[in-house]
């Protein structure tokens, strides 16, 4: 499988990765009645070397910070507005933590994924299923060229149609947040990008 670099992100791939531990991590638990939430959160993002799959349920959409992308005819800034999907790992993955190291992820963790156009395009309505979460795989296989200096990821795309879950089993972090007019973009593919932002980090851009 063919995967990018970059410098921003500290590469620890294979096997040998260093598991993911929450900054300032404490014995402190919460009762055995709840379900612990405001789970620090990793960005799974190929372009910096994350290999292997994402595994998990989806359960949100996340309006994130617009970027820069130089400025239009006016002089004045052109930002890109885009989404991530929030996905409930249940098996572990590589992801990028708050320092751009690349960690392995255990199961039960919060991870976000950059929506291209073709995970929006394959996942952005069960996202937002107001009944149910699903289960899926997000496995990038190589990187191609689409001409005009401008790149895509392929992938392989996978749905467990037995494993659906209700979504308030996933507590507060599932209630369904985007406004009416950023679920319409959304679901209009607007602004939605052939490729992930090579600016992505889990640092600069994760809204943690």
């Amino acid at each position: 499988m063919s995967t990018a670099t970059s410098s921003s992100a500290k590469h620890t791939t294979g096997p040998s990765a260093p598991v993911a531990t929450p900054p300032g991590t404490s014995t402190a638990t919460v009762k055995s009645r709840f379900k612990e939430v405001g789970l620090d959160r990793f960005m799974f993002n190929p372009n910096k070397g994350c290999t292997g799959s994402l595994t998990g349920y989806i359960l949100n959409v996340i309006d994130m910070p617009p970027i820069a992308r130089g400025k239009g005819p006016d002089g004045q800034p052109v930002f890109q507005k885009w989404f991530s999907f929030l996905v409930e790992t249940t098996e572990p993955c590589q992801a990028i933590d708050r320092e751009k190291n690349i960690v392995t992820v255990p199961a039960g963790q919060h991870v976000l994924v950059p929506s291209t156009f073709k995970l929006y395009d394959t996942f952005a309505k069960a996202a937002q299923d107001p009944k149910v979460c699903w289960e899926v795989q997000i496995t990038p296989t190589k990187k191609v060229d689409i001409g005009k200096g401008q790149t895509m990821w392929l992938y392989k795309l996978g749905v467990d149609m037995a494993s659906t879950k209700p979504r308030q089993a996933f507590g507060p972090n599932a209630v369904l947040t985007l406004t009416a007019a950023a679920t319409k973009q959304l679901t209009a593919g607007s602004d939605i990008t052939t490729e992930t932002p090579e600016e992505v980090t889990a640092a600069d851009d994760t809204p943690f």
